[in-house]
């Protein structure tokens, strides 16, 4: 039987949207103990930068934090334009954040 490493995904990189509270936040966190370098997005950059600094000391590994607002087309763009300069790959995705307008769920 071969060991269990305690850190399977060191090495790779993880992008959680949504990463500053909630099941995103739970999911960054959990992530973080296994290794990985882990990458959020806020709308909020006070709440972003210190959802960072908890998902770091769960961690330890690098943790960056982006801040955009993922209903707004060219924010959403503008957020993929940083990712792609800031991080030189992203080995998985976490697509948490979302948005609904009122109305959606009438039948």
């Amino acid at each position: 039987m071969e060991p269990i490493h305690s850190r399977p995904m060191a090495g790779k990189t993880v992008l959680v949207t949504g990463g500053t509270a909630g099941i995103g936040k739970a999911t960054a966190l959990g992530l973080a103990t296994m290794g990985p370098h882990v990458a959020i997005t806020g709308r909020d950059p006070a709440r972003t930068d210190a959802a960072a600094g908890e998902i770091h000391a769960a961690g330890g590994g690098q943790v960056d934090a982006f801040v955009a607002d993922l209903s707004s087309q060219s924010e959403v763009r503008r957020l993929a334009d940083e990712v792609l300069h800031r991080l030189s790959r992203i080995d998985v995705l976490v697509n948490n954040a979302g948005a609904t307008r009122r109305g959606d769920f009438l039948a």
